[in-house]
Formats: C-alpha cells, structure tokens, sequence
C-alpha cells in the first residue's frame, strides 16, 4: 500500500506573488492580533524613502491582503520591487495622527 502526502507549505499563498498572466502582484500576510497592515513599495532595497504604501484588509481567516495592477504601480517600480510591511497591534496601537 503507497501513501502520498503533500506538504501545506505556503497553503495560503502568503507574502508577494504575480497573478498567472502577470498583470497583478497579491500581497498576503497572516496575523491574528494585527489591527492594522500598511504595505511599503521600494525601488531600492535600503536607504530610501517608499515610493508607495497600501493598506491591506484582513479577511475570516486572519489573513490580510492587497492586490495591486502592476501597469499602475509608480514606473519607478518597474524593475524589483523591494516590499515590507508596518502592523499594528496589541503592543503598538495605531493611532491616526
């Protein structure tokens, strides 16, 4: 008797991933206890201001995303596109100033 087993890595489809036809990069990331998820777009990978920050919006499962069309994004992010993400949470409250 054979068993087949398949890894649930990246199940999620969590962090930066290109739709199939290449025309929209979806950002997932997954927290619990973030109150808010902002999205940073880079055209370098240090010392530089962002070209572009999202909010993303967190879905049943606590997963929080954003997906973006890539002919809109800054021309200054047409080649890598450097990403980070600033959250919010229980330890550091958002406060909109």
């Amino acid at each position: 008797m054979l068993f087949f087993s398949q890894a649930a890595i990246n199940q999620n489809q969590l962090g930066a991933n290109y739709s199939v036809n290449q025309q929209q990069i979806n950002f997932r990331i997954f927290s619990a206890n973030a109150t808010k998820v902002e999205l940073y777009l880079y055209d370098q990978a240090t010392g530089v201001e962002e070209v572009a920050q999202y909010s993303l919006t967190k879905d049943n499962n606590d997963i929080w995303s954003t997906t973006l069309d890539v002919s809109a994004l800054d021309p200054r992010l047409s080649n890598a596109i450097y990403y980070g993400y600033r959250v919010w949470g229980p330890n550091w409250p958002y406060n909109a100033v």
